[in-house]
């Protein structure tokens, strides 16, 4: 059976404060076992998100910026 999987991009919106407020939220929220939630915050946070969420169970995901055709 595959595993629930939750992913939140929120592209280039909130400050380094909102961002704060939002994982504090996050991370003390209680999240069943069984379910993977992933981070995708924008690129200039990634490192800073990732910093927070680690030794949480939380993954840290990125997008791909695409080209012009």
């Amino acid at each position: 059976m595959n595993r629930p999987l939750v992913i939140g991009n929120w592209k280039m919106n909130g400050s380094r404060q909102a961002i704060a407020q939002l994982l504090d939220g996050i991370v003390g929220a209680v999240i069943a076992p069984d379910v993977e939630v992933v981070l995708c915050p924008p690129f200039v946070y990634l490192d800073a998100v990732g910093e927070r969420i680690r030794s949480t169970g939380l993954r840290l995901g990125a997008q791909r910026a695409r080209r012009a055709r």
